[in-house]
């Protein structure tokens, strides 16, 4: 679909600026959907959820899932980023693109992940500079 000279054609922009929205538009019912997670979770809704009384273990065990829905929360926020970014990209005319080397980006890739901003060479790359967190 990616067409020869590196460029996408008006049919293709439409085709990956629909995906892109698509995902765009789950992620943001995700959030929503942590989001009223996230108040049912509340320590001043945590007693409410049931008539037996509230114990401090109880608000514990809310306050690790909040933690957890925050994260997902978090990763909402970067997945969304990155969608928008490729949007702009798609409106500048680069989608598609390496921005390392500058070479088109597989179909195949841009499939799986829409909003990548490498080719899989690149990104090889660029995850072996990524120290590794445990050692």
């Amino acid at each position: 679909m990616i067409s020869t000279e590196g460029s996408l054609y008006n049919g293709e922009l439409s085709h990956w600026r629909q995906i892109l929205d698509l995902r765009r538009r789950a992620i943001l019912s995700n959030e929503e959907s942590v989001k009223n997670v996230s108040f049912e979770l509340l320590p001043a809704n945590i007693g409410e959820l049931s008539n037996a009384p509230s114990h401090p273990a109880d608000a514990a065990i809310g306050n690790q899932e909040l933690d957890v829905l925050g994260t997902l929360s978090s990763k909402n926020l970067k997945s969304l980023n990155e969608i928008d970014d490729a949007l702009s990209r798609l409106d500048q005319g680069t989608y598609g693109n390496c921005q390392k080397c500058g070479e088109p980006i597989s179909e195949a890739r841009l499939e799986a992940m829409p909003e990548t901003l490498f080719c899989i060479s690149c990104a090889k790359e660029q995850e072996s500079k990524i120290p590794p967190m445990y050692s």
